[in-house]
């Protein structure tokens, strides 16, 4: 009997063994999702240690602010780009956003869901994502919240730790601002656990200036290839990257004072860190600029002052907050301070674009400069006309054969042609400046028949054109308003 138990057990060994291996095999055909933490992370997990996992680059805020930040009161469209590094096309995916308020840690309950989106990732593709949903950020924060995205695929590829980045490749978490180098005040929380615990917030300041910086759509996207040689230089083990050039400062070369305020609120037992790791060299995470021992159960608020700085146009001066309880990695938040007149411009960039104009103390010309700032329409038409003025006369749509590009977005000469050849040929600027704004309304028309053709730069092209969330369908409809800048038989006008 125990013979026969004994071959059992051997057959039975075998048995498993090689299901074991059939599923590795398997295995290697799923998707592998990503919301990389760095320019540098590929998904293995847990992170280094020495990496912070707070400032996703690949996840952002389109806003209505010229200048990129995020505007409280308003609706902006949170962003992210999900990487599928798997031999297997991930269908469907979920993808949800979540914003929560400025702090250094917080957990799962503090998060406010915003929306959540099902796309498919194409095996060894990435594609960016929007929240069908507009985020308003409140007027308290001024727009400083911290973003979490998760990205799953439920049946091959799900989300094994919710809102723990440092654990889950599935998980991506923003908590970075590019704010002008002025005298400012932010309000931050410090987390709390079911216990009472030795904390400390460190502070690491360094000043970064670009040997090459690229113009981008806005302010904040051009000095965030700032910012984001910074985090690759930490990915790296470096404090620097062959982009710029890095020096260090003290603390209170950006900090005027922090300060622990009478603000405090529950936390809950779920809320208490459960991704901490042990950090070997804390100075790594820079100068002590604050100690305390947490309340159990309570969140405590903290008020940084930074200074007003001069700064060179090409400078960013980046100041990495970062909380340790009992020597073991939280998290953090990132403030990227730079020179004030890039935001300056940025608030005047329609009156610029206006023409020549009496100044006005808001920064706006008139009520025309206003329409044309809030009128997607309106900015897209005047910013493509300023591009093709200087190539006049147009004869036709092959001498665009680069397209049409807004920043990011674009209109390839494919569908230039399926817009058809009566939008040519463009002799004068104000024959520029109609057929212009024809071309978008048009666009914006095939785009709505045709989604499955546009390519990603088209569709974001789309996407600004017509605004997101319920106001969509309706600005759709004042878009394509207008007459007809050219005769039509009379069923297409019908």
């Amino acid at each position: 009997m125990q013979e026969e138990e004994k071959q059992r057990a051997e057959r039975f060994r075998q048995i498993w063994y090689r299901r074991l291996q059939g599923e590795q095999k398997r295995a290697r055909y799923t998707p592998w999702l990503v919301i990389p933490a760095a320019l540098t992370d590929y998904g293995a997990r847990p992170l280094d240690g020495s990496l912070a996992h707070w400032c996703s680059p690949h996840i952002g805020v389109f806003s209505p602010d010229p200048s990129g930040l995020a505007l409280a009161g308003a609706q902006n469209t949170v962003w992210a780009r999900v990487f599928n590094l798997g031999a297997m096309t991930s269908a469907p995916t979920r993808v949800r956003f979540f914003w929560a308020d400025p702090s250094v840690g917080l957990g799962a309950n503090d998060a406010q869901f915003i929306g959540e989106t099902m796309i498919e990732v194409p095996p060894m593709k990435s594609v960016l994502v929007e929240c069908p949903v507009p985020w308003v950020p409140s007027y308290l924060n001024n727009g400083h919240e911290c973003l979490f995205v998760e990205a799953g695929n439920q049946i091959f590829d799900p989300v094994t730790a919710p809102f723990a980045p440092r654990q889950d490749r599935h998980v991506g978490q923003r908590n970075i601002q590019v704010l002008p180098a002025v005298d400012q005040t932010m309000m931050m929380w410090i987390p709390g656990g079911t216990g009472a615990l030795r904390g400390e917030l460190r502070a690491l300041v360094l000043r970064g200036r670009a040997r090459e910086l690229v113009m981008q759509e806005t302010p904040v996207a051009t000095l965030m290839q700032i910012v984001n040689a910074i985090q690759q230089g930490f990915g790296q083990g470096t404090r620097g990257h062959r982009a710029i050039a890095v020096r260090r400062e003290p603390p209170e070369a950006a900090i005027r004072k922090v300060t622990l305020t009478d603000e405090a609120r529950k936390a809950h037992d779920e809320a208490a860190p459960t991704h901490r790791e042990p950090t070997a060299n804390a100075d790594r995470w820079g100068e002590r600029i604050l100690e305390l021992t947490t309340k159990p159960g309570l969140h405590q608020q903290i008020r940084i002052d930074f200074h007003d700085l001069e700064l060179a146009r090409d400078e960013v001066m980046h100041v990495q907050l970062t909380w340790l309880a009992e020597g073991r990695l939280v998290g953090g938040y990132t403030v990227a301070l730079a020179d004030r007149n890039w935001f300056a411009d940025a608030n005047t960039k329609v009156k610029q674009q206006g023409g020549v104009m009496s100044a006005s103390k808001d920064g706006y010309e008139d009520l025309r400069d206003l329409v044309i700032h809030h009128n997607p329409h309106a900015q897209a038409t005047l910013t493509i006309a300023k591009q093709l003025h200087d190539d006049l006369p147009i004869k036709s749509a092959r001498q665009l054969r680069d397209g049409i590009k807004l920043g990011e977005a674009y209109i390839s000469p494919e569908v230039l042609d399926q817009l058809g050849a009566a939008l040519f040929p463009i002799e004068t600027a104000e024959d520029l400046v109609k057929r212009v704004g024809a071309m978008l309304r048009m666009f914006t028309a095939f785009a709505a028949q045709n989604p499955a053709s546009l390519s990603a730069p088209e569709w974001l092209l789309h996407s600004r054109l017509t605004g997101a969330g319920p106001r969509e369908s309706v600005r759709q409809v004042l878009v394509a308003q207008g007459e007809p800048i050219f005769a039509l038989p009379p069923e297409e006008k019908e």
